[in-house]
């Protein structure tokens, strides 16, 4: 017989896809798969047992913080005035010799 956790480690089974392909909930019921299929049940508990959590009072929820924004300073216009007029670039030869 062949042990559970040797048989996942061998097909590199993806555990959480396993147990809901075969519907397994339960370490009882994943005990019992193992018996009907030869193989010597896990040691390991896959299923945790949910214990009722503690009464808690709910948190109340946070106040949502305003977001603070930047002034926008305003841009001046250019005039004119401002703009400083470069001269016209002349256009420059190509040294490369063109090819007949």
């Amino acid at each position: 017989m062949i042990s559970f956790e040797w048989y996942v480690a061998r097909a590199k089974i993806n555990l959480e896809v396993f147990f809901e392909t075969q519907k397994i909930n339960s370490d009882e019921e994943l005990r019992v798969y193992c018996e009907s299929k030869k193989m010597i049940p896990p040691t390991t508990k896959y299923f945790q047992v949910e214990e009722p959590a503690a009464t808690e009072p709910p948190e109340e929820p946070k106040k949502p913080v305003a977001k603070t924004t930047r002034r926008k300073s305003t841009k001046k216009t250019k005039t004119e005035d401002t703009v400083v007029k470069k001269p016209k670039t002349t256009r420059r030869r190509n040294t490369r010799t063109s090819k007949k």
